[in-house]
This record gives structure tokens, C-alpha cells and sequence, in this order.
């Protein structure tokens, strides 16, 4: 049996365990079912390394499907304006930029719990993508639906998952770049910039990766 034939029908089981999972209530079982692999290049040569991506990938698991389910089912709420974390990251209601924020929220969601693989470059200063100073981290999605991942040396000295600006949130920031198609707006970096975003140019914050990775970490502080 050749190596795509093994791929597929370990997906076709994983699929058909999800499915028996969600039929027996179990749903937290069945997403971890399909997880996201995470795989180490070289460079991510010592376990204290490895602990810190695969923990941040974890979390950014859990915490991108959470704020999906929160934005996904309480529209009713943001609509009257009733939801302070939706507004303070993505200011008032429009049903265009609501839209757009469920839409990158489910990409993210859907791709940590899809079965791929995420293979991690640690450390990888000075090249590129680690090329500039204050560089964290950066992702590509390849043909295949996989994901390469690097995790700068900045990465590695950022609180895991409490408070702003965490290894968890970098992830859920990165994955909104490439998969959701978001930007770095000019201005719209850090907390204030994020905020200043929605309050005054929130078109602009449905498309700046720092005010989803916000939001995310705004929903479990």
C-alpha cells in the first residue's frame, strides 16, 4: 500500500470517527479527532521549543473555534451594538464587516481542525521571513491545504497565553494572513492601533490581523 493510499484512508477513518463522535454528543472529541499535526523541521532542535509551538498551536485551536462560535451565534447581540469585545475590536454593526469577520474566524477555525499538517521552522533569524527586527512569526499555506510555519526568536519570548500579544494569539494572527487574506494595516498595529481601528475606521479592522488576534485573546483573559 503506497503513502497517499495510507494518507487517505487514515483521513476516511478520522471522518468517520468525527462523525460518530458528533452523533454521540461528543463534539470536543470529535474536533480533536481531525487536529492539526504539528511537525518539526530541524531548526526547532530543543524540546522546550517544541513545547512552546505545539502548546500555542493547541490553544490557538481552541481559542479560534471559541471566538468563531461566539461571533457565529450571537449576531442578534453585535447587531445592537450589545457585545462589548466585538465592538472594541471590530466597532459597530454592519452586516458586510460581520460577515467578513465570521468568514476569516471560520478559515482559521476549520484549518486547525482539519487534519493537515503544520510543519514548524524555529529560530530561523536572520532569514527571511525572521529577516527584520520585531519579526514574530509567519505562515504559508501550500497546494496541498498544509501549512509551513516559522516561529521567530521573538516568538519564543512572548507570554504563552495570557494578557495581549501571546504565542497562542500570534497563530490565530498569522493563520488570518494566510488563510483569511488580512493585512498589517498601517496604523492598526499593537493594542491602541487595533482599537483606534474599530472605533474610527472599522472597515479597516475587519481586515487587520492584530484586532482578530485581539479579539481572541480579549475573549479569555
Amino acid at each position: 500500500m503506497d503513502t497517499d493510499t495510507v494518507v487517505r484512508s487514515t483521513r476516511r477513518l478520522a471522518l468517520r470517527l468525527q462523525s460518530l463522535l458528533l452523533l454521540l454528543g461528543l463534539g470536543a472529541l470529535a474536533q480533536s479527532a481531525l487536529a492539526i499535526n504539528v511537525a518539526f523541521d530541524g531548526s526547532c532542535a530543543t524540546q522546550a521549543d517544541r513545547t512552546a509551538v505545539s502548546n500555542a498551536v493547541a490553544v490557538a485551536t481552541t481559542w479560534s473555534s471559541n471566538a468563531y462560535n461566539q461571533v457565529n451565534n450571537n449576531e442578534a447581540a453585535f447587531r445592537n451594538n450589545q457585545n462589548l469585545a466585538y465592538r472594541t475590536w471590530f466597532g459597530t454593526f454592519n452586516q458586510d464587516r460581520y460577515q467578513r469577520v465570521r468568514a476569516v474566524l471560520d478559515g482559521v477555525r476549520f484549518k486547525l481542525n482539519s487534519g493537515s499538517t503544520l510543519t514548524a521552522y524555529c529560530r530561523v533569524n536572520p532569514n527571511d521571513p525572521c529577516d527584520a527586527a520585531g519579526d514574530i512569526a509567519a505562515t504559508f499555506v501550500n497546494v496541498r491545504g498544509d501549512v509551513e510555519a516559522w516561529f521567530c526568536t521573538a516568538f519564543f519570548a512572548l507570554p504563552p497565553r495570557v494578557g495581549f500579544d501571546t504565542q497562542a494569539g500570534s497563530v490565530v494572527h498569522e493563520l488570518t494572513h494566510s488563510i483569511g487574506h488580512t493585512d498589517d494595516i498601517a496604523g492598526g498595529y499593537g493594542v491602541a492601533g487595533a482599537q483606534n481601528l474599530a472605533a474610527n475606521r472599522p472597515s479597516d479592522a475587519v481586515e487587520n490581523a492584530d484586532n482578530y488576534e485581539y479579539y481572541a485573546e480579549d475573549l479569555y483573559d
